[in-house]
């Protein structure tokens, strides 16, 4: 696949040369987005765009590591020259103030070479806008019609976005992140009852709405999300309480995300219980030994990113490694001052943001999990049922929570509390009575969360998406974890909401 910024060549030497000048290191930083959207509600178009986003980010850092940042989205010599100024004159300043944070880590980081453009089986302009509305319509409206109750809203985006990172040790890298995502928000109303849920899958291309197995998982959803809201119409409040819990792997994932991985991103550190003085606790026993959890870049998945914003190889990584404290999400400028190694988390949402550790795909993982070989959305509840009966974790006079339709979450790490949000939570019992309860929310201590029993259920599916905001900077991921996990009841995990 071409690279769209191999042309700037010529600009890139020009500031790398102004910074050799000014006596100072630069990170020089390119990207280049196609976008397209399209808003569907209740097949009419509500919204329709497309855009193209180019342009320049330069760090700079004076020798005794004091830095300074500008941008321009003028691609010019002239320009840029100005940019690479700007920021040497920040950097100079900042460097006569004591309380400034100085940070002399890039100097020792490896030079890099590379080009990593995945191929897509479609481009951004293989269909005509018109045509990719014209094929969200008709899915809006084949939504619509399988309850005359609802109220669809469709969303989908396609970006094609790519990154040039090139440096004054001579690091210079080229990768693409092609992203898309169809994303449907269904209401269903009836005599004055309502209940809302929204689902998405997630690709690289335009086979999220044009291929059979897309479509096929995306029929899936709807019918799934439509079945749990007509039985949320008329249930009732759950019990505050306690409770042994199941969760699907899209739950799991974001508890991944959420209680655990944002609590290893080296910026937290300092106020994270994952570190002490803000070094990070390795070798510290936290989860079962069956657990590991895990952050990687994996082809194909919403969010993938193979390099860093500085230019830095990212790296599989094991935070935590058979229930152990074993690494942290760090980038080149956190890594040393926390314990870390360098793995290149450091991600940027345009190129006038500075990098920021964050995550790419999240995973929970059992290394000895139950065997379960049906498909989640072909898994009914008495499916469900039947199977924690079998192996023994639904016993007579036992309960068992299982949240539906993950809708989000947040971490306080200041805090040490995290909320995970959901359409719906069914209550099994045995002897067998099921019942489905209405939007609620589960809220944990990551310690306490992560120290009782769990045991997956099933493969790892790495199916669900979403934008994580931090420093008020929104990026792509995706998370997920075995099909299923189950979960002995613990005080740190409270479900419902009425007392």
């Amino acid at each position: 696949m071409e690279s769209k910024l191999e042309k700037y060549t010529p600009l890139i030497r020009t500031a790398l040369q102004r910074a050799k000048d000014n006596d100072v290191y630069a990170i020089v930083r390119m990207q280049d987005i196609m976008y397209r959207g399209i808003n569907i509600f209740d097949g009419k178009t509500k919204a329709k765009s497309e855009s193209i986003t180019r342009g320049m980010g330069i760090s700079v850092f004076t020798k005794d590591g004091a830095s300074g940042f500008s941008s321009t989205n003028i691609l010019n010599a002239k320009n840029i020259i100005v940019a690479v100024d700007m920021a040497t004159n920040l950097a100079k300043i900042s460097s006569k103030y004591k309380n400034v944070e100085q940070n002399k880590e890039i100097f020792y980081a490896e030079p890099l070479v590379e080009r990593v453009m995945q191929e897509t089986n479609y481009n951004i302009t293989s269909y005509s806008s018109d045509h990719i509305e014209d094929v969200i319509q008709k899915i809006n409206i084949q939504t619509q019609k399988l309850d005359d109750r609802l109220r669809v809203n469709t969303l989908y985006h396609a970006l094609e976005e790519e990154w040039r990172i090139a440096r004054s040790d001579s690091t210079d890298v080229i990768f693409n992140m092609p992203n898309s995502r169809i994303f449907s928000r269904i209401t269903l109303k009836e005599n004055g009852r309502i209940s809302e849920a929204y689902f998405s899958v997630q690709g690289e291309d335009y086979g999220v709405i044009i291929d059979d197995k897309s479509r096929e998982l995306y029929s899936k959803k709807a019918a799934y999300t439509i079945n749990i809201l007509s039985k949320l119409l008329y249930a009732g409040s759950m019990k505050r309480g306690h409770y042994k819990h199941l969760l699907s792997h899209g739950f799991a994932g974001l508890k991944a995300h959420e209680a655990a991985g944002h609590l290893f991103e080296t910026d937290y550190l300092k106020t994270s219980i994952m570190g002490i003085k803000g070094k990070l606790r390795k070798g510290k026993k936290v989860a079962p030994s069956n657990l590991s959890f895990i952050d990687e870049p994996i082809a194909g998945i919403y969010g993938n990113q193979f390099i860093s914003a500085n230019g830095i190889q990212r790296k599989r990584i094991e935070f935590i490694k058979n229930g152990v404290i074993n690494d942290g999400l760090a980038d080149v400028f956190s890594a040393k001052e926390t314990n870390t190694n360098i793995n290149g988390c450091g991600r940027a949402q345009t190129y006038n943001c500075l990098p920021i550790c964050r995550m790419s795909a999240t995973t929970m993982v059992d290394n000895d999990p139950y065997p379960f070989e049906k498909e989640f959305e072909d898994t009914t509840i008495d499916d469900i049922y039947e199977f924690l009966v079998k192996h023994d974790e639904l016993k007579p006079g036992e309960t068992v929570a299982y949240p539906v339709i993950d809708m989000g979450g947040q971490m306080n790490s200041i805090a040490d509390t995290y909320i995970l949000n959901c359409a719906g939570i069914y209550i099994l019992e045995n002897p067998k009575k099921i019942t489905l309860h209405k939007q609620a929310i589960s809220r944990g201590k990551p310690m306490a969360t992560l120290a009782t029993r769990i045991k997956g259920i099933g493969r790892v599916v790495v199916h669900e998406s979403g934008l994580c905001e931090k420093g008020e900077q929104k990026v792509p991921i995706s998370y997920g974890g075995n099909m299923f996990f189950i979960i002995d009841k613990t005080k740190g995990v409270t479900f419902g909401g009425e007392k």
